[in-house]
């Protein structure tokens, strides 16, 4: 199972690329892995008789909700009887199906957290290599050197206009003066900063609980540390900004440890990294980034209207005007929505796809979806930040079941800023492998807190055991 997960959210970062298309859908290799985990969970339930357990909570419920009601949402292409709709709400459907399919299981099938600590091991090493790479790309942009772009293979991004304006299957990467924003081997920089923000998250905060954290080598912590914040950095990115504040914002406002000092260290640390590569940069390019990024938010802040045209390269208008046609749609159908992946299809308003999460969710779910969306995220925050206060006080816990909890709080935090204000990962894979991995720490934590946990069994008896058995006979 430990070797899956490694595989699935190493992949995770892969998605621009496919192995191969079903029509317009691109199957990345996250989608491959996913199948393969789906496969062995069969396995291990019905010929090895695992067991399912969990921990009945508000949570759990609203996320049944939420799916439900995305799935109910495909009455009204039914009703208009069109063909090509109903045909897309079918596809829609299925796949996101199949990416809540994972959250779902790891809200009731036991992977432990020493599996979980393995796994982000592994991806926060691989991300050495993906910035290594992405602080390349800048000087092999300024200079025009080999892998400046690389071409995106997932069918599924120009299906859905991501590469508008550019080379079909070219990164998606705004020039701000002279100066093209870094991306890595993601399909445009918010998804490169936002990766980030990830590996920074589960590189720093398990050491306000402990001093070896996920990784024991200091000097591979380093070397993590430092090429992320300089990765996050050179992505000029607002998603990155936006969530970093937030984090550090709620660092300070939930956390009493002792071990605090090593945030504000890790604060300066990243104004010294920060400093340095903007150096650096300014001495290949002539621009300095961190001038760039100043007068990009100046500029936002004096606009006389929000989305006004700030600089060269700005995206916040188009965004905000993205969001309003949502909204449009939703009128429409202010109840249960147009039905999920049926944005595009809307014959009134011209739209490809929404711009955020919560955007999407109102568009094709309506008020109904948008409720319990909401009430989900916020049952799910409160629940963590309960969760981590009582693990803080249990002394009988490892650090590295606290840490894993604390990680849980602050990767929810991000995940609700991006799918919320910045980006759209409601049908996407990002989203639900994060929150399976948050159940998942929850369901672990409940029982070793002493929670009551509702056992499910299909069969007294394993498929394997009974096999032997006839077979003996």
């Amino acid at each position: 199972m430990t070797i899956i997960l490694s595989i699935i959210f190493a992949f995770s970062t892969l998605a621009a690329f496919q192995v191969f298309a079903i029509g317009t859908y691109g199957v990345a290799p996250v989608i491959i892995a996913l199948a393969f985990f789906y496969f062995y969970f069969l396995k291990r339930v019905i010929w090895n008789g695992d067991k399912l357990q969990f921990q009945p909570n508000a949570s759990l419920t609203l996320l049944a909700i939420v799916i439900s009601i995305a799935l109910i949402s495909g009455i009204n292409p039914l009703i208009s009887a069109n063909k090509y709709e109903i045909t897309q709400f079918l596809k829609t459907s299925i796949h996101f199906l199949f990416l809540t399919a994972f959250t779902l299981i790891c809200c009731f099938y036991k992977i432990e957290n020493f599996s979980w600590k393995t796994v982000l091991k592994v991806f926060l090493i691989l991300s050495i290599f993906i910035n290594v790479f992405g602080i390349y790309q800048v000087t092999a942009r300024a200079f025009d050197l080999p892998l400046a772009w690389l071409e995106l293979s997932n069918e599924s991004l120009t299906a859905r206009g991501t590469a508008s304006g550019f080379d079909p299957y070219q990164q998606l990467a705004l020039q701000f003066e002279n100066f093209f924003r870094a991306t890595s081997i993601f399909s445009e920089p918010s998804i490169y900063a936002s990766y980030n923000i990830i590996v920074l998250i589960f590189l720093v905060i398990p050491l306000l609980k402990t001093k070896r954290g996920i990784i024991k080598s200091n000097l591979v912590k380093g070397i993590v540390l430092i090429l992320a914040v300089a990765g996050l950095f050179l992505t000029f990115s607002l998603t990155g900004l936006l969530s970093f504040a937030a984090i550090a914002f709620a660092v300070f406002l939930f956390e009493r440890s002792k071990r605090l000092k090593y945030f504000v260290y890790f604060l300066v640390g990243t104004i010294f990294v920060i400093a340095i590569t903007d150096t650096l940069v300014e001495n290949v390019t002539e621009i300095s980034v961190a001038k760039l990024f100043s007068n990009r938010l100046e500029k936002i802040y004096k606009s006389k209207r929000i989305g006004a045209e700030s600089i060269e390269g700005e995206s916040v208008s188009t965004r905000y005007d993205y969001q309003k046609r949502a909204v449009e749609i939703w009128a429409q159908h202010p109840f249960l929505g147009c039905g999920i992946g049926l944005v595009g299809y809307n014959k009134k308003v011209d739209l490809k796809f929404a711009d955020t999460g919560l955007t999407q969710v109102i568009a094709e779910t309506g008020a109904i979806g948008t409720l319990f969306y909401l009430a989900f995220f916020g049952s799910l925050f409160i629940a963590l930040l309960k969760l981590n206060r009582e693990v803080t006080k249990n002394e009988e816990l490892s650090d590295i079941d606290k840490s894993l909890a604390s990680c849980s709080f602050y990767l929810l935090i991000h995940i609700v800023i991006i799918n919320f204000i910045t980006a759209n990962n409601f049908i996407t894979p990002i989203s639900w492998l994060y929150l399976g991995f948050i159940f998942s720490v929850m369901n672990n934590l409940f029982g070793k807190l002493g929670y009551r946990l509702k056992v499910i069994e299909f069969s007294p008896k394993s498929a394997k055991t009974k096999l032997i058995a006839g077979t003996s006979k």
